[in-house]
């Protein structure tokens, strides 16, 4: 039992890492852009990060729309996976604010 417990924290941590809750919860309101998660994570070089690790994950899938006249815009959407672990996050918070 101990040791599945430390298992699953070490599965866990990754998700834990700074601004990667703020985001996923940001881009499951809807498809956003790097600047558009300035208030999630004001910092540029750890949103470039935090963005990078999410994608590799496959939590997040970067959707590119082409424009003649501008350069291409790329928006970050939640994938299902994405959406899972959002909600397991969710009520991993819930908990911790309720054991306050």
């Amino acid at each position: 039992m101990k040791r599945e417990f430390w298992r699953a924290l070490r599965v866990a941590e990754p998700f834990t890492a700074s601004y990667i809750y703020e985001i996923l919860l940001e881009i499951s309101k809807g498809p956003k852009r790097f600047v558009d998660l300035k208030e999630a994570c004001p910092n540029e070089k750890t949103r470039s990060k935090r963005l990078k690790e999410l994608l590799r994950k496959q939590l997040i899938k970067a959707v590119v729309l082409e424009d003649p006249f501008n350069r291409p815009r790329i928006f970050y959407v939640l994938t299902e996976k994405g959406d899972r672990v959002l909600s397991a996050l969710r009520k991993l918070r819930e908990v911790c604010v309720e054991k306050g």
